[in-house]
């Protein structure tokens, strides 16, 4: 799982969360939310499927 993967789903789930007002994550946060999420992708044993493009 490359950290790039983690990087831009930790962005997406900040924008969600922001959009949705739950909370608003600063970008010098964003490498905490991928840590934290890999590690719950990893002890759930949920795979990651590679990004699609925007078509």
């Amino acid at each position: 799982m490359s950290s790039l993967t983690l990087d831009r789903m930790a962005e997406a789930i900040a924008d969600l969360m922001a959009d949705h007002g739950f909370a608003f994550i600063e970008n010098d946060k964003l490498p905490a939310l991928a840590v934290t999420l890999q590690g719950f992708l990893e002890t759930a044993g949920l795979p990651i499927n590679p990004p699609v493009a925007n078509a």
